[in-house]
């Protein structure tokens, strides 16, 4: 049976993300970790994201692609996108982009690299070496959603040691 066709019965896994960050004072109101496209938001003071879907249907819903996408390893996430880093001088801008841990629950539709969610909280950003990042630094962040700062290499240690489940070693 292809993963892509089923859903999982609601339980906490891991998985790993990328987030741009708020780019204006206004957008840091809402919150610090935006989608890609700034056009959602992972709010301040909720500690768990709802997926929205207009579709009326249970999210994440089959033949939808609502829920909150999520890459099983941060091996995967950087096969499908490359390393978050290009190089960089000190007088470029501050860079805008964020990784870490999501822990997901409810109904979960998992894929091969990764899976949809009905819910989700960040775990922990990735530290990544870049201190300069658009606003805020990574100890705020980190503090605003209460979660961790860990190396990106230090994620199955993480993941161990909290108890949380892992799609990809299943």
């Amino acid at each position: 049976m292809k993963t892509d066709d089923y859903i999982l019965p609601a339980g906490r896994v891991a998985g790993v993300r990328s987030w741009r960050l708020a780019n204006t004072l206004w957008a840091k109101l809402g919150g610090w970790l935006w989608s890609h496209a700034m056009t959602d938001c992972w709010r301040k003071n909720v500690e768990w994201k709802a997926a929205e879907c207009p579709g009326g249907h249970p999210i994440p819903g089959e033949g939808c692609s609502c829920g909150i996408w999520a890459f099983h390893n941060p091996h995967i996430i950087d096969e499908q996108f490359g390393p978050l880093l290009p190089p960089r001088t000190v007088e470029e801008e501050p860079f805008q982009h964020v990784r870490g841990v999501i822990i997901a629950d409810g109904n979960i539709i998992p894929a091969t690299l990764g899976f949809r969610a009905q819910y989700a909280k960040v775990a922990a950003i990735f530290e990544d070496g870049y201190d300069a990042l658009a606003l805020a630094t990574k100890e705020e962040i980190a503090g605003h959603y209460h979660c961790d700062i860990i190396a990106p290499e230090d994620y199955d240690t993480f993941c161990a040691k909290h108890g949380i489940r892992r799609l990809d070693l299943e």
